[in-house]
């Protein structure tokens, strides 16, 4: 089961790692970060059978590896949304919105990781707007942000379901429902 990967396997393939081993690339880290952060998120079914703490724990792991990867090639647009995905995660909404502006930022990025980080983005300002102890303006202004940064998404891939899914979400809280519909409608229909 992908769910039970032996901790003991994963820590020692990341402690005996060559230090200048051309294997284990950029690629390499991002990619098992990636992993980390899948098997961290897993299904609420899962997530019951863990340890209490434990969930955290698997994040903590992927943002360290996020990080060794943000370390090794800080102009990787991959590490960069790897470290937002892991730090979102831990409920660092702040520090993960800048991980995800730092990846847009970079000259490297292609759009499919423009669209990833814009979505992840969204998703973050969205996370940010549900907090009750920030102010009400704020909190406007990341669902219109989310708005905004989802309609990119939404330029490059007119069937993303999350996009549009998440554009409702920002919508309804903006207090318009007609729009928010829409957005949902949209989700639903696509084929």
């Amino acid at each position: 089961d992908l769910h039970r990967v032996d901790r003991r396997q994963r820590q020692t393939c990341i402690r005996d790692r060559p230090e200048h081993d051309s294997d284990y690339s950029v690629v390499v880290w991002v990619q098992l970060g990636l992993l980390l952060v899948l098997l961290a998120s897993a299904s609420p079914g899962t997530r019951e059978l863990a340890a209490p703490g434990a969930e955290d724990t698997e994040f903590d792991e992927a943002l360290r590896v996020a990080l060794e990867a943000v370390r090794q090639d800080p102009d990787s647009p991959a590490a960069q949304h790897q470290r937002g995905v892991a730090l979102r995660e831990l409920g660092r909404l702040e520090a993960a919105a800048e991980a995800f502006k730092t990846g847009l930022g970079l000259e490297e990025a292609d759009p499919q990781w423009h669209n990833r980080l814009h979505l992840d983005l969204a998703i973050t300002r969205l996370k940010l707007a549900e907090d009750p102890t920030r102010r009400h303006s704020l909190r406007r202004r990341d669902r219109e942000e989310a708005v905004t940064l989802l309609d990119k998404v939404l330029s490059e891939e007119p069937k993303s379901h999350l996009a549009h899914f998440h554009r409702g979400q920002a919508l309804d809280g903006l207090d318009r429902p007609g729009a928010a519909d829409q957005a949902y409608r949209r989700c639903i229909g696509i084929q």
